[in-house]
């Protein structure tokens, strides 16, 4: 990483005819994570809303970017201070009035024409001061993600104050201790920071250096923007795995620009998306992903049965998904319970060779495939052939005798039905719970 400066000078990436947004993206997660310790969902997410800082003139929406903490020299301010670097006409805030933020996003827009990128830090002691400045600055984040925003506000002109509409949309990043309103949090990609550790080290920051450093940088952002705003304006990016509303404003303009860069970025704009996402309908969005993915694993498998303990393997062996690395660990059963209730579905008892492990059946997901997941091929709720037994799980492992034939077995799985509703029968009069 400290030698990320002088490779960045030596091989001059952004001096021919068209700007790689691959590369560009690339260059970004270098340049931020030398300084500031972030995890690769984190640094994706902020390399995206970088390059859509310099590409805002066609946006329709803009996320905020939601930096906080729990305590203090957690890298906020030194995030900030990178950003500043790279956003498009970056401008830092430390305790500004609340007024001087409309007006300086109206006065950029009017006589520079480039509506600037606000830095807002220690944010959370102005949302703890006077309550009209609380409400300001509500109202300036309320109004301000999406193109058009306005408040209105009272000038003096001409010996009487009038009413004025100012603009307010604009990229904002907002830092701050603790969990900030959910004013910020829902219109926002959360970017929580934690102090780091004697074995994380970061290199210093000295802004001289720095500026020339990012230069080659900055150059590719610019010639990046003026290449590619077109192709921005026309994107329709794939948000169907999103179902907040909200959530899928928000990430739209970093999942075109993940687009522009191929299927690698977009798969990761993807993941840290589902990662990231801090808000009310979170959950929706990731169980959404959850039903699409265990349709997979019945694909897979080949059956129409499989224990829970299968289903959790065969999720966490889904390199593109995040179930094997979910908030840093696989996801268990308690998370897989937790998701699958709110759509009806529990796991109950199911005949696997000569063993009855809780699990599901195929036919469990089909009334939530159809619902919400229609994309999920008719094969995956439907097979062609129902209730085959299983002679080897995808995993390998089951005590099936060979040789059966078609009648025995339609035989065997019928009465392996009846033992498995004597047994769900049974769980429930002794309030048995357990995935």
């Amino acid at each position: 990483k400290e030698e990320l400066g002088e490779l960045l000078k030596e091989s001059t990436p952004f001096e021919k005819e068209e700007v790689d947004t691959t590369d560009l993206l690339n260059h970004v997660v270098s340049f931020i994570t030398k300084y500031v310790i972030l995890t690769p969902q984190q640094a994706d997410a902020i390399a995206l809303w970088v390059l859509h800082t310099h590409a805002f003139d066609v946006a329709e929406t803009t996320p905020y970017l939601s930096i906080n903490s729990p305590a203090k020299r957690s890298g906020k301010t030194r995030l900030l201070e990178t950003l500043e670097q790279v956003v498009r006409s970056g401008w830092t805030s430390v305790g500004s009035s609340v007024s001087s933020l409309f007006r300086t996003i109206e006065m950029e827009e009017t006589d520079n024409g480039i509506t600037p990128t606000l830095l807002l830090d220690e944010a959370d002691a102005m949302f703890k001061g006077k309550k009209e400045l609380d409400d300001d600055l509500r109202g300036l984040i309320n109004a301000g993600h999406r193109k058009g925003g306005k408040i209105t506000r009272s000038v003096f002109q001409g010996g009487r104050w009038v009413p004025q509409k100012l603009s307010v949309f604009a990229p904002k990043a907002i830092a701050g201790i603790g969990k900030l309103p959910d004013t910020v949090t829902d219109r926002s990609i959360p970017i929580e920071l934690k102090r780091r550790r004697s074995s994380e080290p970061v290199a210093r920051f000295y802004f001289r250096e720095v500026k020339e450093e990012v230069e080659p940088i900055v150059n590719g952002l610019v010639s990046w923007a003026g290449e590619n705003l077109h192709r921005l304006e026309d994107a329709r990016p794939d948000i169907s795995f999103i179902t907040s509303d909200r959530s899928a404003d928000g990430w739209e303009p970093l999942l075109a620009i993940a687009e522009l860069a191929g299927s690698e970025w977009s798969e990761r704009a993807k993941r840290a998306s589902m990662m990231l996402s801090n808000n009310e309908d979170a959950d929706d969005t990731i169980t959404i992903k959850l039903l699409d993915d265990i349709a997979s694993v019945f694909q897979k498998v080949g059956a129409d049965r499989i224990s829970s303990s299968d289903l959790i393997q065969g999720l966490s062996d889904m390199e593109e998904s995040p179930w094997g690395d979910y908030r840093g660990k696989p996801i268990t059963n308690r998370h897989l319970a937790k998701w699958l209730k709110e759509y009806g579905i529990s796991s109950h008892s199911v005949r696997i060779g000569d063993k009855t492990p809780k699990g599901f059946m195929r036919e469990d997901f089909a009334d939530a495939w159809s619902r919400y997941t229609p994309h999920v091929s008719a094969t995956a709720q439907h097979p062609e052939s129902e209730l085959e037994p299983t002679t080897e799980d995808m995993f390998g492992s089951a005590d099936v005798a060979d040789g059966n034939t078609p009648e025995m077995q339609e035989f065997e799985l019928e009465v392996a039905d009846v033992a498995v509703k004597r047994e769900v029968k049974t769980e429930a009069v002794e309030d048995v719970v357990e995935i």
